[in-house]
């Protein structure tokens, strides 16, 4: 197992909570940051709230139907064509 998963499964436990919101690492959110970019629910300040992930969709639309952003349109720029005599080959 590796070191990263090892403290992944760590953080889950909640070994990290403190009672005192303004020193425990979620801050009385309910959700902690680890250091391996994963959010976690704390085992003393969580309450129902939504994750810091969720957050973003505050205007009450349902996060599973959320629309992706429309593909960008490439449009290839013109090659200029070269004249090519039977003695020029371009490499």
């Amino acid at each position: 197992m590796s070191e990263l998963q090892q403290y992944y499964d760590a953080f889950r436990t909640g070994y990290w909570a403190v009672s005192n919101a303004e020193e425990c690492p979620c801050r009385g959110s309910g959700w902690a940051l680890s250091e391996v970019d994963t959010f976690h629910k704390c085992p003393i300040h969580f309450d129902g709230q939504r994750s810091p992930e969720e957050a973003e969709f505050d205007d009450g639309e349902d996060v599973a139907a959320a629309p992706f952003p429309a593909p960008a349109v490439v449009v290839p720029a013109p090659v200029a064509s070269l004249p090519v005599s039977d003695d020029e080959i371009p490499f």
